[in-house]
């Protein structure tokens, strides 16, 4: 069934749909140049001989039944429109359910609610700072302190830290 046509640069466009196949046919002057799964949304990129590159973008808005659609050439929209689809048209694709099958995802997606994953992501991101190694040096370094600073004073662990970790190895050479 023909969705809508129309006429650029001397050349007829055509996009019609196969509701048994549920596939959308693009062609120009009655020579298909693309074929896409049926879908809300319908992109046909092709070269036309005379014309270059194209982007045909059709889609559809199912609760108006209309068909909106642009023209690309060269990255500029050169054409749109806005087509009613015919009564005989509605009647086939709500009778093949082609309309229920394409809005399905989408209304389950909205009307799930989606699932607390945030102690899921704080696991992630701590599980990807203990890989970095300064994170691992910094935690040793505390780990250090707190066993120097059961064993003596704070102020002495921090200290002996300093001095241990941080000078002697610029003293040494190897940092």
């Amino acid at each position: 069934m023909n969705l809508l046509a129309f006429d650029f640069a001397a050349h007829h466009f055509t996009l019609r749909v196969d509701v048994e196949l549920q596939l959308v046919h693009l062609a120009v002057n009655a020579h298909d140049f693309s074929v896409k799964p049926l879908d809300i949304v319908s992109i046909h990129e092709f070269e036309h001989p005379t014309l270059g590159v194209l982007c045909v973008d059709a889609a559809f808005d199912l609760a108006d039944h209309k068909v909106s659609y642009q023209l690309v050439q060269r990255g500029a929209v050169v054409t749109q429109g806005l087509v009613d689809l015919s009564e005989a048209a509605v009647a086939e694709l709500v009778e093949s359910k082609v309309f229920v099958t394409a809005l399905e995802p989408l209304a389950q997606a909205q009307s799930k609610p989606l699932p607390n994953k945030s102690g899921m992501v704080l696991l992630g991101v701590g599980i990807k700072l203990l890989k970095t190694v300064k994170v691992i040096k910094v935690a040793l370094m505390a780990a250090t302190v707190a066993v120097y600073s059961v064993m003596f004073t704070f102020e002495f662990a921090i200290a002996l830290v300093g001095v241990l970790v941080l000078r002697v190895p610029v003293y040494l050479g190897l940092k």
